[in-house]
């Protein structure tokens, strides 16, 4: 299809645009139209454990539904799509787990495998690294690259003789309990435990009727 372009140079620079820019979408439009197409069932992309017996118990599912949308929830047509619809759903989750789990037998030694599994599953997508364009030093803000590197392999060089010397001036320090109990409580009271030997002659003039007694030495007992 041949189109005379010269009418773009007719006129002002914005002109010409729009003008250009209505033409192309009429060729588009009229060569290459929107066109809404159905796809069959098995051109549809599903997930891998969506078996060819789940799909037609789907198809026999969907015929169900639309016998009871016809007639009505009172119909012993609700009732059959409620049941298939229960043990269609079963299925499905039981394939989808027996899937996953055979995956990851498969790859159980394989971490990395692993991952992309997990992340396949919850829908994570790769996150893009982005480099770092600056950091600060000792509060100096550092742009250059080649500098950024050198302080990080410094820092993590010395990382572990720094947590080294931390860890060894903790052990200096005494770390007997006492030390730390530097405020008394002269008002304090402490309860020892009571055995049932002990609660037997002591409580045998007290106020206690047996049933109170019976119940306080079972619970000891426990």
């Amino acid at each position: 299809m041949r189109y005379d372009w010269t009418v773009l140079s007719n006129g002002h620079v914005s002109n010409a645009y729009d003008t250009f820019m209505r033409v192309l979408t009429m060729l588009i439009d009229r060569i290459m139209p929107i066109k809404t197409k159905t796809l069959r069932a098995d051109q549809v992309i599903r997930a891998p454990w969506f078996t060819r017996g789940i799909r037609t118990s789907r198809a026999k599912l969907d015929k169900l539904h639309t016998a009871y949308v016809k007639r009505g929830k009172d119909s012993l047509a609700h009732v059959k799509y409620l049941r298939y619809r229960n043990v269609y759903n079963a299925v499905k989750r039981a394939a989808r787990k027996k899937y996953y789990n055979d995956l990851f037998n498969e790859h159980q030694n394989d971490a990395k495998e692993t991952w992309a599994i997990i992340n396949k599953m919850i829908g994570s997508e790769k996150k893009q690294n982005r480099p770092i364009k600056q950091i600060s030093v000792n509060g100096r803000v550092v742009e250059d690259p080649q500098e950024i590197v050198e302080n990080f392999a410094e820092y993590f060089a010395n990382v572990g003789a720094s947590q080294a010397e931390t860890i060894q001036s903790a052990q200096a320090q005494s770390t007997h309990f006492e030390d730390y109990m530097t405020t008394h409580v002269p008002c304090s009271m402490y309860l020892t435990p009571t055995s049932v030997s002990w609660l037997n002659p002591h409580c045998s003039g007290a106020l206690l009727t047996p049933s109170i007694l019976d119940w306080i030495l079972k619970v000891l007992d426990h």
